[in-house]
């Protein structure tokens, strides 16, 4: 299995595959190798499914964003934690964008860094989010961008984060 886990390894590094009789030798071992790390997981699985229960995605309107959460969703059930905070964060910057449009334009909607379109347009101008809303939508910002610059070390809670861009694009109405 070490060889096999090794192999595998470098093969996600994406580099030409070498020269090597022992990658074609164990390549077919992989799929034995990857069902056995999945079969280990599905206890995770389960309880991260569980701890969703909770959490609805009906009412949200726009489909983008919709899809978004769901993947998000999936990625927190499977454990891939940074790709679900991402995959939040996009599904309010697109509800929060399209709403922004409405009221400020589609150029300075989409120019805008995604704090400037919850603070100025989201808040300010347009009064599209609640000060609670904003607050979360700030929060689902700032995880994002710790999680995909790995500025934190400390764990997240993306069932939080889910809830909370989940509330963001509900009160966008």
């Amino acid at each position: 299995d070490d060889k096999i886990r090794e192999l595998a390894e470098w093969r996600k590094t994406f580099t030409p595959l070498p020269n090597s009789d022992l990658f074609d030798a164990f390549a077919f071992l992989l799929d034995e190798l990857y069902c056995r790390d999945v079969l280990k997981k599905i206890p995770e699985f389960v309880e991260r499914t569980r701890r969703l229960s909770n959490l609805t995605l009906a009412g949200i309107p726009d489909r983008d964003s919709l899809a978004y959460l769901v993947e998000s969703a999936n990625c927190y059930i499977g454990g891939s934690t940074l790709a679900a905070v991402a995959l939040a964060r996009a599904a309010i910057e697109v509800s929060l964008r399209k709403s922004a449009a409405k009221v400020v334009g589609e150029t300075q909607a989409y120019a805008a860094d995604l704090k400037g379109v919850i603070d100025e347009y989201c808040v300010r101008r347009g009064r599209l989010l609640s000060r609670e809303a904003a607050d979360r939508a700030h929060h689902v910002r700032r995880a994002a961008n710790d999680a995909l610059h790995h500025i934190s070390t400390h764990p997240v809670d993306v069932l939080y984060i889910l809830e909370a861009a989940r509330a963001v694009i509900l009160d966008l109405g």
